[in-house]
Order: structure tokens, then C-alpha cells, then sequence
């Protein structure tokens, strides 16, 4: 599976689950390329109180907008997908996780990173994440668009 052909299928599942499904461009561009590669995003539209969590405090005084997007939505799973990085390359994937400040994380490990560096990517994300973060690999999401028949 390709990294644009992996992304392509969270999207998938993530439209087939009732998620607003878009990239992290929604996240904003506070963090230059470290917006995460798929994010499914829970649309608060008619939800006063999760849009008043999702503008936060700052956007009394600017406009919201300008940073946040399109302000009602509120993300709730972030992913990466690492295709042939290395370990360095898989930490700035872990540190994207967590700028985006999702309510949960998933790093899909797919060609050589599945294979390689799956071990390694379990250590990191165990001694260096302190928020809800899975990890998923290939097999496992194709699994996932059969059980939801999705056509990949």
C-alpha cells in the first residue's frame, strides 16, 4: 500500500463512521509541515459548548479563523503514516501527533516502516507520548475497510 493510498482509505473509513474527514491544513499552519497526514474531525456545528472549547480563549481577540480554520471542528483522531522514514523521521511523526492535540493518535506503519521499525515505533511511543496513541499497521486497516466494506 502506498502512503497516498493508505491516507486515501482513512478517509474512507473515517467518512463511513460519520467524521468530518479532511488533512491537518484545519489544524492550521502554526507548525510548518507538521500538520498531521489525516484527521477525522467531529463537526460541532448547533454544539455551543464544544465550540467554545474547539475556539478557545485566545479568539476573543483575533480572529479565529485566521488560526484555527474553520473553528467548528474539533479534532478527534490524528494520523501519520510513515512509509520508508527512519527513526528520526518516526519522532517528528510522533512530535506532529502531538501538536495537533487530537483527542487520540494513530501512527499506521505501512511498507518498510511496518517491517523495520514497528519495534522501535512501540519504544518510542511508549516512553515518549504521554497522550492516547495507537498503533496500526497495514494488515490491520485493511481489515478494517472489509469488516465496514469499503473498497480500497
Amino acid at each position: 500500500m502506498t502512503h497516498a493510498g493508505c491516507v486515501g482509505l482513512l478517509k474512507k473509513i473515517g467518512r463511513c463512521n460519520g467524521f468530518y474527514v479532511d488533512d491537518g491544513i484545519k489544524l492550521g499552519k502554526m507548525y510548518h509541515l507538521g500538520n498531521p497526514d489525516c484527521v477525522w474531525y467531529f463537526d460541532c456545528k448547533g454544539n455551543e459548548p464544544l465550540m467554545k472549547i474547539v475556539k478557545g480563549d485566545t479568539c476573543k481577540e483575533i480572529d479565529c479563523r485566521k488560526t484555527h480554520g474553520e473553528y467548528r471542528y474539533l479534532p478527534l483522531v490524528a494520523f501519520e503514516v510513515p512509509n520508508s522514514e527512519h527513526e528520526k523521521a518516526l519522532r517528528g511523526s510522533l512530535m506532529s501527533l502531538q501538536l495537533a492535540n487530537a483527542s487520540a493518535s494513530v501512527i499506521v506503519l505501512i511498507g518498510k516502516s511496518a517491517g523495520k521499525h514497528e519495534l522501535y515505533t512501540h519504544k518510542l511511543t511508549g516512553r515518549f507520548s504521554s497522550m492516547r496513541l495507537r498503533i496500526w499497521t497495514e494488515d490491520y486497516m485493511v481489515g478494517l475497510a472489509r469488516r465496514l466494506h469499503i473498497e480500497q
